[in-house]
Parts: C-alpha cells; structure tokens; sequence
C-alpha cells in the first residue's frame, strides 16, 4: 500500500475524533497485512463512552478504508445507547471548497446525550451534492423512536432552521455583535450544551431543530457554587408575579446576608472603639506614671545638690 494512501487513512481517523493516539498502531499493522482490524478507543467525555473504529481491507482497490465506527453510551439510569456512524469522504463545491459530513466522535456523543425527553441534541454539517456540487447545510439528529432494519437510529436532516434570527431577537446578552453571536453559532452547531451568563445565573442553551427553536437547560447560581444546588433551585416553577423560585431565593439571601452582617459590624465597631478607649486609657496611664518618675528624678537632684553645698559651707567657715 502506497505511502499516501496510509497517510491519509492515519488523517481520516484522526480528524474523526480519534485524535492522533493510534498513528503508530495503524502504520504497524497495515506492515502486517491484516485483513481488517478495529481500533478501541475511550474518549474522555462527561459520561462513560466506548468507541470502536472498524479498519477494512479492499482487495480490489488494494486499499485500507475505515468506513464507520461504533459509538456506546453509558448514562446513569438508563440502557446504554449504539449507533454506528458511518464516515463520509470530502467533496469539493462548485466554488472548489472542500465540505466534510462526517459526524465526528464527539458530535455522535452529543447527538446521542439525551434530555429527559428522550431528545438527543442536534449539529450542523455541510453537505455537497455529486452532481450538482451544489453545497448546503442541514441540522441532523438521530431519532431515536425507532430504528433501521440494521438496529440503527435514522438521521434526521431539519434545513432553513433562522438560529441567527432567533439569536438576535433573543434576551440573550449581546447578540447584537455579530463576531460574539457567531462564536455562539458554531459552538451550538458541534451540538454542544454552551453556558450563557445572565447576572449571577449561568444558563445553557442548546439547538433543538426540530421545533425550530434553541432551549435553555437547567441553570446553576454563582452565588451558591454548587451547580447541584442552582439546578433544584431553577427547576422549581415561576411565581405568579413571573419572578422564579431561585430569583426569590436569591434576593432573600441576600437580604438575610446584609441583615445578618449588620450587627456584626456594629459589635465591631464597639470592639474597636473600646479597644481604643482602652489604648488611650493605658497611654494617659502610662504618661501620668513617666511624669511621676520624673518629678521625683528632679527632686532627689534638688535635695543631693543642698546637702553637697552645706558640707562645702561647714569647710569654709560658714555657718547657718
């Protein structure tokens, strides 16, 4: 097998999210001429992910292909998920650029990540037509109410879906600067959960094609630090008045925080002022007890210097 042909099996599985760990492996048994061989890999993802690369030998191409990998999820609760994802080749576009469709390990990871509903999230991929070379992009996501005849979960293709409309009508903080809001977009488009910052509330967002719309997923407080926390405190329902349990939580605690702080600061202050009354007390008694000493300094000199000069009187003559 030529050089290059290895080279590029080595990128495929690579740029497919295997990353760069199973070069030498690859190179190694390809020396071998095996047949066919799997490459097992564990990514390190928020929930337990096993993945396997299938390597196949074409005889009559005289080539190695790695056509698909195997992806099982495994979630607390629930049955683990597979799926085989099937890899794609790049194609140019009329315009000579080139689109790759291949889902990558990590965005199969996000598509099978499923909410309490059953959805797994969505992402975008570019697609090329062979003929026409006519390049588009859709939203795909596996639904997972039912199956292929190969026990797989179908794609499901959502095209004309305005997130970038609905980005800029949304609450969210400045998404009327475009460079910020397509940051956003392409985080969103890997099918990502992305955190967004409203005050103290971290909130994330994801894509959900097919209802045409992005929803917001369990939040957390800074205040509090602890996401579990945030997250039974955003999942409690909304006040009449529109204002959420959490908001009420917070405002509460802060006005406990500020009433409990208040005569603690004020016990200070009397520490302190009593501290310095003490200070001052000490010094004035301190300053008494110097002068003190020195009045009786002054006076033991006094007396000494009238008693030398009546010895001196009583050498010379003098008397009283």
């Amino acid at each position: 097998m030529e050089a290059k042909y290895v080279d590029n099996l080595v990128n495929k599985v690579k740029f497919a999210g295997f990353g760069d760990a199973f070069e030498n492996e690859i190179r190694e048994r390809i020396a071998k001429n095996e047949p066919s061989f799997d490459l097992h890999y564990q990514p390190n993802f928020k929930h337990n992910t096993e993945a396997v690369a299938h390597i196949t030998w074409d005889e009559k191409r005289n080539e190695y292909y790695f056509n698909s990998y195997d992806v099982m999820l495994k979630k607390d609760g629930i049955e683990p998920i597979k799926q085989t994802v099937y890899t794609e080749n790049p194609l140019k576009d009329a315009e000579g650029k080139w689109a790759n469709s291949t889902i990558t390990l990590k965005e199969a990871y996000n598509m099978m990540d499923l909410d309490a509903k059953g959805y797994g999230r969505a992402v975008l991929k570019d697609f090329v037509d062979k003929e026409s070379k006519i390049r588009s992009e859709s939203w795909i996501r596996f639904d997972f109410t039912r199956k292929t005849p190969g026990g797989n979960y179908p794609v499901v293709k959502r095209d004309n879906f305005p997130l970038d409309t609905q980005l800029q009508n949304s609450k969210i903080a400045n998404m009327d600067d475009p460079i910020i809001r397509k940051n956003l977009i392409d985080k969103l488009a890997k099918g990502n959960e992305v955190n967004i910052r409203e005050g103290d509330v971290v909130k994330g967002i994801v894509v959900n094609p097919q209802f045409q719309n992005f929803k917001t997923v369990p939040a957390f407080n800074l205040n509090v630090g602890s996401q579990k926390q945030g997250e039974e405190n955003s999942a409690r329902q909304s006040t009449a008045d529109g204002t959420s349990q959490s908001q009420k939580s917070g405002t509460e605690n802060k006005a406990s925080q500020a009433t409990s702080n208040e005569p603690t600061e004020q016990k200070q202050g009397q520490a302190n002022n009593n501290t310095q009354a003490n200070v001052n007390t000490n010094s004035n008694a301190q300053a008494g007890k110097q002068a003190q000493t020195n009045n009786q300094v002054s006076s033991g000199r006094h007396n000494m210097r009238q008693a030398t000069n009546r010895r001196a009187g009583r050498r010379s003559g003098i008397g009283h």
